[in-house]
């Protein structure tokens, strides 16, 4: 099975067959056990790792290691797959809004309407719980109407932004 993540600009591949994982190609040994709900324990190439993973939209995970936290986009083999075919930008063409995974505070909306993004750009930085999330344009698209600004609070759902 194969998948592709992409954090912070970069672009991994990852393949699992049986028991054994190759990151980019290149086998790696690892061992997985979730602790409980969204709390992980991980010991790659001997080094134990403790990681809390919770999913902001489909295919959008936040990540937290030792206290970094990082915004993970997941492509499993069928979206692949659908990538590949040209099937996948028909799929992602329909995404016509964004909403707040959560509730918190906006500090920074860095697109405006009419505004061409690309599929990961940065669109606004909402804080909840003491922590910076940067919320990612889901696909490439045009921003149609931008609902919030800096300052504002939000709730759970609530629309953030609309694509064209």
């Amino acid at each position: 099975m194969q998948f592709r993540a992409s954090v912070d600009n970069k672009t991994y591949t990852f393949t699992l067959e049986g028991d054994q994982l190759y990151v980019e190609g290149k086998p790696v040994s690892y061992s997985l056990e979730e602790i409980f709900p969204g709390y992980y324990s991980l010991l790659i190439e001997g080094t134990s790792i403790t990681a809390v993973l919770q999913s902001l939209s489909d295919g959008v995970y936040r990540v937290t290691i030792q206290n970094q936290v990082f915004e993970v986009f997941v492509q499993d083999e069928r979206q692949l797959l659908l990538e590949s075919l040209g099937v996948m930008q028909g799929a992602e063409a329909g995404i016509k809004e964004l909403r707040a995974p959560m509730p918190g505070l906006v500090l920074a909306v860095h697109v405006t309407p009419g505004e061409q993004v690309d599929a990961q750009d940065a669109l606004l930085v909402l804080e909840a719980m003491k922590m910076e999330n940067e919320l990612r344009a889901p696909a490439d698209a045009v921003v149609q109407e931008v609902y919030v600004r800096p300052g504002e609070a939000v709730v759970k759902d609530q629309l953030l932004l609309t694509f064209e």
